[in-house]
């Protein structure tokens, strides 16, 4: 059997990286509500039928990029809590070890 090892800083280093990725991802999230209008504004109501395609293309494309950052984030907080447990479990587990087994 093979053994298990996890470093805890390790976790909270990938973890931190995860949440450091989410405000860029919400950056592209952003919709830019000017986008429609100076359509309209440059190319007449002739683009009525791109314009609503589009719209729909970009809600879309925010809704995806917002799901992408809400995994990031779920990961990021899993990584850290779990960097926590592992930590705790670990301290807990030493606390019960009977020094005196060592030597038998």
């Amino acid at each position: 059997m093979s053994i298990f090892q996890q470093q805890p800083d390790d976790m909270r280093t990938s973890g931190s990286r995860d949440h450091g990725e989410v405000p860029g991802l919400l950056d592209r999230a952003a919709d830019d509500p000017e986008w429609e209008a100076a359509l309209y504004r440059g190319a007449g109501y002739g683009v009525h039928a791109y314009a609503l395609a589009a719209r729909e293309i970009r809600r879309a494309r925010t809704a995806n990029w917002t799901y992408t950052a809400d995994k990031y984030q779920g990961s990021g907080d899993t990584k850290l809590g779990g960097a926590t447990t592992f930590e705790n479990a670990d301290a807990d587990g030493g606390a019960r070890v009977d020094p005196g087994a060592a030597d038998v």
